[in-house]
């Protein structure tokens, strides 16, 4: 078995046997450590959270900024809803910013969905370290709707739920980062969906966040009438009654299945002879078999060629792996045994380094970045799923990949 195949298999067993929490408050960090009052810290946090309700609510629900220098440089996020009117979102994210710093008074990082955890329209998020544009997905928090989906209607739910929530996760990967729709699973039941990104983070990203969350909503709320998953790049949500504002979004209803095409033939007028009757058949014979040889020979031709691009893919991403292995002291060489003066910033996972490979040993020279695994931290699941697209975040110059041999923890 290949490393990345076992990479792979291992995160999937991890993601997939885990067992999920419930509602639980809203975060604060106890990793990135606390500021006392009227440090430089505070005030800057103070300062950047007093401008985040005016512009998060004039720019589409949507606004990240940066305050102060290093090392009391404060970065924060402010999203609502993409149902959510702009003096709904004032209002909203102005209550969190109060909650925000009721529950986390002293806290260098912290991340509120208000304006209370039961509405969840809004998020704020703050903290001391670089997190726009990186996929994050913990804290990832459970919120079930605590009534039950009837017995008998269970099965037909189960499969249409999975179907409208597959739709929505593609539409907002691909386009706004946002998606509602409604589906059917009985004569008079519907289900009402929801998923929203942040729109800093790529569409891939998107996907695999949304893709996430609705595991864990299968899981915690596949019996339920609704619920909803919250993480700091994605959230998702269903319930069997209209949650969202469709005045305000074009909502789309969704079917299942699209009703089979079919193309009707007028038969021959009653008048016609049947010479010209037997003509207009032959015609229309002729017509349909032309048609359905191109509809084949050009389905049989994208088949072949999406095959023969997987091959190609495939071949490429093992040589490229094989690029990327690398011994520990190579890497340690590269970042000066893991300086404070190469570190880029400090993550949930543990600290980033950024290096220009000047030995030439492990890149060709190019410019690198190392993550190093924190010793206190859990979250190695997340890490090994989230470390295949550091290569193209922010904050280190193209070309840049992220290569690591073994996982090393900090003994303090």
């Amino acid at each position: 078995m290949s490393y990345l195949s076992f990479v792979l298999v291992i995160c999937t067993h991890i993601i997939f046997t885990r067992s999920f929490s419930t509602a639980q408050p809203n975060g604060c960090s106890a990793e990135s450590g606390k500021f006392t009052t009227n440090s430089t810290y505070s005030k800057n946090l103070d300062q950047i959270l007093s401008t985040l309700p005016s512009n998060g609510s004039q720019n589409g629900g949507f606004y990240n900024t940066t305050i102060g220098q290093h090392p009391d440089k404060v970065y924060a996020l402010a999203l609502c809803r993409g149902d959510v009117a702009p003096g709904n979102c004032f209002d909203c994210l102005n209550s969190s910013i109060k909650g925000i710093i009721k529950q986390c008074p002293s806290q260098n990082e912290a991340i509120f969905w208000g304006p209370a955890i039961s509405s969840s329209t809004c998020m704020l998020r703050y903290s001391n370290h670089y997190f726009f544009s990186f996929m994050e997905v913990i804290p990832s928090i459970s919120v079930p709707n605590p009534n039950d989906i009837i017995s008998s209607s269970q099965d037909q739910f189960n499969e249409t739920f999975h179907m409208l929530m597959e739709i929505l996760m593609k539409n907002a990967s691909s386009g706004s980062k946002f998606a509602t729709g409604t589906m059917n699973f009985t004569d008079s039941e519907k289900i009402y969906g929801l998923v929203q990104c942040t729109p800093d983070i790529s569409g891939n990203d998107c996907r695999i966040c949304l893709q996430g969350a609705m595991v864990e909503l299968s899981e915690c709320c596949g019996q339920k009438q609704g619920g909803r998953i919250l993480r700091p790049s994605c959230i998702a949500w269903f319930e069997l009654s209209l949650f969202y504002d469709s005045s305000s979004i074009d909502t789309r209803s969704l079917t299942p299945f699209d009703p089979p095409s079919t193309t009707g033939f007028a038969p021959p007028a009653a008048t016609r002879n049947k010479e010209n009757s037997r003509t207009s058949r032959t015609i229309i014979i002729a017509v349909v078999s032309t048609v359905a040889f191109f509809v084949v020979s050009i389905a049989c031709g994208i088949l072949y060629t999406k095959k023969a691009k997987l091959n190609r893919s495939g071949m490429r991403n093992d040589s490229e792996l094989k690029s990327l292995q690398f011994t520990l002291s190579a890497v340690k060489a590269a970042t000066n045994n893991f300086h404070d003066d190469k570190r880029l910033g400090q993550g949930g996972f543990g600290s980033v380094y950024k290096v220009l490979d000047q030995t030439g040993e492990l890149l060709n020279g190019q410019e690198i970045a190392v993550k190093r695994l924190s010793a206190h931290s859990s979250q190695v699941a997340t890490w090994l799923q989230s470390m295949h697209y550091m290569g193209n975040s922010q904050g280190v110059r193209s070309p840049s990949k992220l290569c690591m041999e073994k996982l090393e923890r900090r003994n303090g």
